[in-house]
């Protein structure tokens, strides 16, 4: 690899994208209302975001001439199964919050000219768009539950 500090962090990046809850959506069985479709859609968008920064980091990395590191998988959403979308969405957000923060502090250790830089940047970006996809979520699900009494 011509700079192996780069590929260090785009490996980090990318174990960060494999562990997130995120990844985990798809495959298990987070329960959504039928009457909830664009909730469903809003999950698989996110799921699909997920692993093209999955893809795209690990081209980059084999770009760049390293190998990018084994599949991890976060034990602790294990549990994800079968929840309701009530439970999930406080989880996803502070996921989302923190790898939105290992983003940001890994913009800081590079150049910014860079094809590894513009990657993050635009993972980074889509991260915050999954941020305020899953607050607005949140937000209506808490005005749903709590209607305000008609006078």
């Amino acid at each position: 690899m011509t700079n192996p500090a780069v590929g260090e962090i785009l490996n980090e990046l990318l174990a960060l994208e494999q562990r997130s809850i995120v990844s985990r959506l798809v495959e298990s069985n987070v329960f959504v209302a039928r009457t909830a479709v664009e909730e469903l859609f809003a999950l698989r968008r996110l799921a699909q975001w997920n692993r093209e920064h999955c893809q795209k980091l690990s081209q980059l990395i084999l770009d760049l001439g390293g190998l990018p590191g084994p599949r991890g998988y976060e034990s602790s959403s294990a549990d994800l199964h079968y929840l309701g979308l009530r439970h999930v969405l406080p989880r996803i957000e502070a996921d989302l919050q923190q790898i939105i923060r290992r983003y940001q502090l890994a913009t800081m250790r590079m150049s910014g000219d860079t094809p590894a830089f513009k990657l993050i940047q635009e993972i980074l970006q889509h991260h915050e768009e999954s941020l305020r996809i899953i607050q607005g979520l949140g937000s209506r699900r808490v005005a749903v539950a709590n209607p305000i009494p008609q006078s």
